[in-house]
């Protein structure tokens, strides 16, 4: 559906202009990804306000965010799923309460995952040279080592997660 979305709106955009205009196999794909993030963005915040915690989902949704762009990590097969799970990642942390033992062990995980995986599945998905890997691995780390002394576990929930998302598992992308 977001698919089809994208591939309407990017049409549209190159008929308008055919020359001033990048593909639209290009602009599918930077619209697909604009939708996307307005829409989990939406509704993540709007389902945050209905179950009590805007606040906390925001949070979330910042430092997921904030963690992904430099380090990457699994891209689900449609759109759809990206959203769907998304979604339900953002709305769910919040609820999970964690003590600051588990914090401390959610933080030395991602700590270490970061350091062995990040970036991860980049490749397709950004044009960064290679050459700034290093530095994007060092930027992760330097985020999760700042959870430590914020000590927020919304932060380190949302971080642990995503870290999770850096582990390539067998069969998929």
């Amino acid at each position: 559906m977001i698919e089809n979305i994208s591939l309407r709106l990017a049409t549209i955009i190159k008929n308008a202009n055919e020359e001033n205009t990048a593909s639209i196999d290009v602009m599918k794909y930077g619209l697909l990804i604009l939708i996307n993030g307005i829409i989990i963005s939406v509704l993540s915040i709007l389902l945050g306000f209905l179950f009590g915690k805007p606040t906390e989902t925001l949070i979330t949704m910042i430092s997921f965010v904030m963690l992904r762009m430099v380090s990457g990590g699994y891209h689900f097969k449609t759109a759809n799923q990206c959203i769907i799970i998304s979604i339900i990642l953002m709305i769910t942390l919040p609820f999970i309460p964690i003590n600051d033992k588990i914090e401390g062990v959610l933080i030395i995980v991602s700590f270490v995952i970061v350091l062995i995986k990040a970036p991860s599945s980049i490749e397709k998905q950004s044009r960064i040279p290679k050459q700034y890997y290093p530095l994007l691995k060092l930027i992760a780390a330097l985020l999760i080592v700042t959870c430590y002394f914020i000590g927020s576990d919304t932060i380190t929930k949302a971080f642990f997660i995503q870290s999770l998302l850096l582990i390539k598992i067998k069969g998929g992308d």
